[in-house]
């Protein structure tokens, strides 16, 4: 378990960073979409970011279900 622990923290860091690092220039909202099982970890994330100084004016909103619901909300916009 403790595994996988980092490896999602590890892949969230690949996929936040870059994204909010090029999104802190100004106010943008990020929107993290995931299948349930993440969801402790994924917001612990973006909480922690958003208080740091890189994530100043970047906030997330974040959805997390099924994953076929996940990827038909995403397609549906």
């Amino acid at each position: 378990m403790p595994r996988r622990k980092a490896l999602l923290t590890a892949l969230a860091a690949a996929v936040l960073v870059p994204a909010a690092a090029t999104a802190a220039a100004a106010d943008t909202t990020l929107d993290l979409v995931a299948y349930s099982t993440p969801k402790p970890v994924l917001s612990k994330i973006a909480s922690d970011f958003s208080a740091s100084p890189l994530g100043q004016g970047v906030s997330f909103t974040q959805s997390y279900g099924p994953s076929g619901d996940q990827a038909k909300a995403v397609i549906a916009g």
